[in-house]
């Protein structure tokens, strides 16, 4: 099972990504291969039907939400297709980037293109990502950092708080005379000082000029560099570079997340992956015991005993701790080792026990 995972991560999951980064993928495409991965991982073969133990969803999340880490390849496309709105929204000269710009005329709010002309159909199923939930996705890990504002939307982009000025202050918005202006073009430079200057359609009234006092507050905390060009970061990365995997993580967090924290013991540095996924399968119960697969209807309750004492139905934790044989073993471990203890009542407790993970046990 460890060499099919390896498998899975490294072919299965790499054979479709140049698709992927050009064309949305289908959703039936999408459960087509993850049926594919499914069987491969669960009995070696595409085509034969396999009894699996564990739900998909588990397995696609991430190790540290209780999953293997497989991801999901809907997430991932939609990943790369953001990574061309990352491409096209940033600062550059690129040739493809040009033509675009020239055939369409993009505006951009928040580092999203909005496209007044009809786009081709490559371009129109990239922008219907950004309808989706993957939208909140991409705009609450895209910031901007201003230094001269001569790149960033004033009202638009979110340079300066937790959403962009048009969210944050919507009435004040409105009133703008200037809804698109960028930062540079909301106030002057006066012996090196920066100093804002807005625009409104109309005197303000006497709420709305409480709401410009609290706009003009979170204005002043803000520094202007005159020499300094502003730039676009992505949140979910040190470098603040976009990267597919962190998005696509993002997303398999959002759909597939809830699982408790693993404990270190089930994911133990320098152990063969055999024997992680064993430990894995132990933690989630999904060991095949003969009491698992009397559940199951593979075995009766005669045949469901333990093999060891013949008393007991061989549940996982019977087998594994409570049996006379396997207590006998464990006790004589830990007394070689120099452990006097109480021993974990569950295998989950016994995953999560420190005297497994101490130098003297190992």
């Amino acid at each position: 099972m460890a060499g099919h995972l390896c498998l899975i991560k490294s072919v299965l999951n790499s054979l479709v990504i140049y698709f992927m980064y050009v064309f949305k993928m289908p959703k039936g495409v999408g459960r087509l291969l993850s049926s594919i991965q499914r069987r491969f991982l669960w009995c070696g073969c595409t085509k034969q039907r396999s009894f699996c133990k564990i739900q998909w969803r588990l397995v696609m999340r991430e190790k540290k939400q209780g999953g293997l880490g497989v991801g999901s390849l809907i997430s991932k496309n939609r990943a790369l297709l953001l990574k061309w709105i990352w491409r096209l929204s940033s600062p550059g000269t690129s040739l493809w980037k040009m033509i675009i710009s020239s055939m369409y005329n993009p505006a951009y709010e928040n580092g999203i293109p909005i496209f007044y002309n009809q786009p081709s159909k490559i371009w129109k199923d990239i922008m219907s990502i950004v309808q989706t939930d993957v939208h909140h996705v991409f705009t609450n890990h895209c910031k901007f950092m201003v230094w001269n504002g001569s790149l960033t939307s004033f009202w638009l982009d979110n340079w300066i708080g937790d959403y962009p000025l048009k969210t944050a202050f919507a009435r004040l918005y409105l009133l703008s005379s200037s809804k698109s202006a960028l930062v540079a073009d909301m106030g002057r430079w006066s012996n090196g000082i920066w100093l804002w200057s807005l625009q409104w359609r109309r005197p303000l009234f006497h709420f709305e000029q409480e709401q410009l006092s609290l706009l003009s507050s979170l204005l002043e905390s803000k520094p202007m560099f005159c020499h300094k060009m502003d730039k676009k970061i992505w949140t979910l990365n040190s470098d603040g570079l976009f990267s597919v995997k962190s998005c696509s993580k993002m997303m398999d967090q959002l759909l597939y997340g809830g699982a408790k924290p693993f404990q270190s013991s089930v994911w133990i540095k320098l152990t063969p992956p055999k024997v992680q996924l064993f430990l894995w399968l132990l933690v989630q119960d999904k060991v095949t015991t003969r009491d698992f697969l009397f559940q199951h209807d593979y075995l009766t309750l005669q045949e469901s005993r333990c093999a060891f004492c013949n008393k007991s139905l061989e549940s996982l934790s019977h087998l594994f701790i409570h049996c006379h044989f396997t207590w006998n073993i464990w006790m004589k471990l830990l007394s070689n080792r120099g452990f006097c203890s109480v021993f974990s009542k569950s295998v989950d407790d016994m995953c999560c026990n420190p005297i497994l993970d101490s130098p003297r046990f190992s």
